[in-house]
């Protein structure tokens, strides 16, 4: 604007310059000289074509004028007609009266090269002249002209302004304007200009401004102007490469040009068929249209009151990569502050913002997520959002209202109540409904390395958050929820037996419902509240995963501790009431849970257990050797039962075992002087023996009491590792789902931690 009102200024003064010259000399003489001498004169080609000036009425005209550009050939101003008409008789009365002013069809074409314009050479002309007029000095008291201008007119202008740097034009046609009057005591000016923008868009404005106090009232009519042009300037702040619009305003402005931020604006602003496009020719964001209806703004008073704020059809998205994002792309660089800190002596306390808002309405909107720092890229579009409120004020209590559809039938609710400049005391519920779960697909294989073939989700999240500490309570209610067997080419964050945790965890119906408490402090710089809803989950799914004996021990209401495993003795062939009522739990679980197989694996020390046999025989001779009616053959379980009830530091049983033993074993203790009695080989036999005995009976048992065959698996530790096994005699327990077992075998030997 300040360059528009240079260039009016520099036309007005060399008409105004020109004018003068006509009413000095006779018109025909005048237009020659200034069509011979316009460059003498203003330093530039002019070109008049009719001059008309009547020195007895003070009606003067001028006809097809033109002011060249230093190249002699381009039009730098121009215009059809001015007429200028002037009571030349009320100068007696020391009075300035213009009874009219009119100007048709004139035309400004103004470009700029970065700090170049194309009327410099005008501004510097007007600049060197320095000449000094001596004005006489007088004791005589004249009282001021009075000035009156009436009916101005300005009808079909051009303003043409074009950035050669930028790119970017603004071409303002059919410009017309209307001043009844400029009075400068008293009254108001009233100022009416209309004009059309080459490009699409109309403006209307009518001013009233009183030239005594400052005081004005601007009314704006703006009907979409196409903001097309304002890309040139965004691109100093963002990598675009389009933007389109229509942008409307019906505003008053009033205020006081002595006090430029005291101004009150009420109204109504919209913007319509909103797109803008990133450098990559993708669409970032599109609007059908968004209306404020804006009941008064005033920024001397920080006051920013809205009665509505209608928004539709917002489509936008959000692109996550591992190292940026489209949001932060968009945005370029801003150059290093080089600004160095001062310490301020006097600081002017700011005005608090005062923002209230009557009314929230935004429908149709829609956004989509796009997570590609996964291995299979995650996209997830959120249909039909609407966002309601009654009333938004900056520190009073706010309760906005959020739904929106998530595909295929799913839908979310979001009911959030709080302060908009503190969040430190809130309650946000968000709860959502029928989502398909193949949509996370993605995340399933990026953390579980499972597919996921099916499912349905429903998700309630209630949360309060009192003085920066969050307390949530998450629910997670999902429906035939399946997965695909594991990947085994993919290296997943966190290596877990999904399959076998999920089918746990479901019920008799094929549901899962799990409850995900979440606290932690938002100040903290750690928090993420997603991170804290998924290490809650993962937590969860660890425990039941890596021990699901234990989870399905509470699930029954059994003693988890008496169900990791059952001790054993390595001489053992029958089971006690304590370890059949272990494997009768065990029958439960399994009959809960049909599909699972219940896994016994028999875990003996060698050493130990050859050790035990050696004894348990060198019992067994020293038994006989005190009842010879008795014989090996003839041994009953009496027999048996006092044969173990025999101490090994039974001093009978020592003396007995030195009598039989080689000389060089006569020193031995007890237990070495019984395994010198036995072949190696031969303990090892009774041991595989017993190891058999011991299996044949548990599998028998458990049939027994309904477990399928097909569901169990009473098994010996491996060879290799049961050679080198140094740990108690038991039967480990373990549930697995058979078309998950590799997985689970592998996360009870990797540590479940995440690996990135």
């Amino acid at each position: 604007m300040k360059k528009f009102i240079k260039i009016l200024g520099i036309t007005l003064i060399i008409i105004a310059f020109l004018v003068i010259i006509c009413a000095i000399i006779a018109p025909p003489i005048a237009k020659n000289y200034i069509n011979k001498h316009g460059k003498e004169l203003v330093g530039r080609k002019i070109q008049i074509n009719g001059l008309y000036s009547n020195l007895f009425t003070g009606y003067n005209r001028m006809t097809d004028f033109t002011l060249y550009e230093p190249d002699d050939s381009t039009a730098f101003v121009s215009f059809d007609t001015l007429v200028v008409d002037l009571s030349l008789y009320r100068l007696l009365a020391n009075e300035l009266r213009v009874n009219e002013i009119t100007l048709v069809h004139p035309q400004i074409m103004v470009w700029q090269k970065g700090d170049t314009f194309n009327f410099n050479d005008l501004l510097a002309l007007a600049s060197s002249d320095t000449t000094e007029v001596a004005v006489p000095k007088d004791t005589t008291t004249f009282s001021p002209m009075a000035i009156a201008i009436n009916n101005i007119n300005l009808r079909e202008g051009r303003v043409y302004y074009e950035d050669r740097v930028r790119q970017s034009v603004w071409d303002m046609e059919d410009m017309n304007l209307h001043i009844p009057g400029i009075y400068f005591s008293g009254e108001n000016t009233n100022v009416g200009i209309n004009l059309n923008f080459s490009n699409g868009g109309s403006l209307q404005t009518q001013t009233e401004y009183n030239l005594t106090d400052g005081d004005y009232l601007v009314h704006l009519n703006l009907q979409d102007l196409a903001i097309d042009n304002l890309q040139a300037y965004l691109t100093d702040y963002l990598n675009i490469s389009k933007l389109d619009g229509l942008l409307s305003a019906d505003m008053d402005i009033t205020g006081n040009v002595n006090h430029l931020l005291d101004l009150s604006v009420k109204g109504q602003t919209g913007l319509k068929n909103l797109s803008l496009t990133d450098t990559y020719q993708k669409n970032v964001l599109t609007l059908d249209t968004i209306g404020i209806d804006i009941q008064e703004i005033n920024p001397s008073t920080s006051i920013f009151y809205f009665n509505t704020l209608l928004l539709r059809g917002l489509s936008t998205s959000f692109d996550l990569y591992k190292d940026h994002n489209n949001l932060t792309d968009l945005m370029k660089a801003s150059p290093a502050d080089t600004t160095q800190n001062t310490t301020a002596t006097d600081t002017v306390p700011e005005t608090p913002m005062h923002l209230k808002l009557g009314k929230l309405d935004i429908a149709d909107c829609s956004f989509t997520f796009n997570d590609h720092t996964l291995t299979k890229p995650f996209t997830f579009p959120m249909t039909h959002i609407s966002v309601q409120a009654d009333s938004v004020t900056l520190s009073g209590t706010n309760h906005i209202v959020m739904k929106m559809d998530m595909g295929q039938g799913g839908n979310a609710f979001l009911n959030w109540k709080g302060k908009l400049d503190d969040i430190s005391n809130l309650m946000l519920t968000l709860s959502i409904k029928n989502v398909d779960l193949r949509g996370f697909d993605p995340y399933c294989l990026d953390y579980f390395a499972y597919p996921i073939r099916k499912g349905i989700l429903a998700f309630t999240s209630v949360n309060v958050i009192n003085n920066n500490m969050l307390e949530g309570r998450n629910t997670a209610d999902a429906f035939r929820f399946e997965l695909e067997n594991k990947r085994k080419e993919l290296q997943p964050e966190y290596n877990l037996p999904m399959k076998t945790a999920l089918y746990l965890i479901k019920d008799k119906d094929d549901k899962i419902n799990m409850e995900l408490p979440v606290k932690g402090n938002i100040t903290s710089p750690e928090f993420s509240y997603r991170k804290l809803i998924f290490k809650t989950l993962t937590n969860l799914l660890v425990k039941i995963a890596v021990s699901p004996v234990t989870f399905m021990a509470n699930s029954l209401g059994l003693s988890p501790d008496k169900l990791q495993s059952i001790p054993l003795e390595a001489c053992q062939w029958e089971f006690t009431s304590e370890q059949f009522s272990t494997l009768n739990d065990l029958a439960k679980i399994i009959q809960s849970k049909p599909a699972m197989t219940l896994v016994l694996e028999q875990q003996i020390n060698l050493p130990q257990a050859r050790e035990e046999l050696a004894l348990f025989n060198a019992k067994k001779k020293y038994y006989l050797s005190q009842h010879p009616e008795k014989s090996d053959s003839t041994l009953v379980a009496i027999d048996y039962a006092k044969i173990m009830e025999i101490e090994t530091k039974d001093p009978g049983l020592n003396t007995y075992l030195s009598g039989i033993v080689a000389p060089e074993h006569q020193n031995n203790s007890v237990t070495d002087k019984a395994l010198t009695l036995v072949p190696t080989q031969t303990l090892q036999d009774q041991i595989d023996r017993f190891i058999s005995l011991r299996n044949q009976k548990a599998t028998a048992y458990l049939i027994s009491q309904g477990i399928p065959a097909a569901n169990l698996r009473v098994e010996t530790m491996k060879p290799e590792a049961l050679n080198v096994y140094n740990g108690k005699n038991q039967y480990k327990i373990n549930l697995v789902l058979a078309e998950d077992e590799q997985a689970q075998e592998e996360a009870a030997t990797t540590p479940v931690t995440a690996k990135k």
